[in-house]
């Protein structure tokens, strides 16, 4: 029980941001033996302050869990899947072919997430954005990989049509 309350998120069952370096570490080290390659998705979910002033932190809490529920779906069950801040989502792609491969889950994540979530009262719409690091192209290091597809992030702009970055 321990465990699990250290590594999983309590809201969505998904793994949390302590559980995320290791599971990193351990696919990096698998996908270098296996000459395979990775990619860190870092989903940031905007407005999510604002949804939360608005509708309440229950409303809140129901769509992340509506979120996390949507991303599981939208991957393999090998990749992992985990929520890494209050309005951050990063998925690991195992043994992804390429970049291509890539932006298609991509495309399909901003897809599926920016659909409105009818569940509620009012239906609710997000703002996503995606920023990628790759492995072994970005780097071999997992902490730099996860800082480079936050940084990918950081550079989506609002206006822009695709709504994902990949870090260069």
């Amino acid at each position: 029980m321990v465990h699990r309350r250290s590594f999983y998120d309590p809201l969505t069952g998904l793994l949390n941001q302590a559980a995320l370096p290791v599971r990193l570490k351990r696919a990096l080290q698998q996908a270098g033996q296996q000459g395979q390659k990775v990619a860190v998705l870092v989903i940031g979910l905007g407005d999510l302050e604002q949804t939360r002033d608005t509708l309440g932190s229950e409303t809140v809490d129901q769509l992340l869990q509506a979120v996390a529920g949507r991303l599981k779906l939208l991957v393999r069950g090998e990749d992992i899947i985990a929520r890494a801040e209050a309005d951050r989502f990063v998925i690991l792609l195992l043994d992804v072919a390429n970049r291509e491969a890539t932006a298609k889950v991509a495309e399909r994540i901003l897809q599926k997430i920016g659909q409105s979530f009818y569940q509620f009262v009012h239906p609710i719409d997000l703002n996503v954005s995606i920023g990628i690091s790759l492995y072994p192209e970005h780097s071999q290091d997992s902490t730099t990989l996860l800082e480079q597809a936050e940084e990918a992030l950081e550079q989506v702009q609002p206006e822009e049509t695709a709504r994902y970055r990949i870090y260069s």
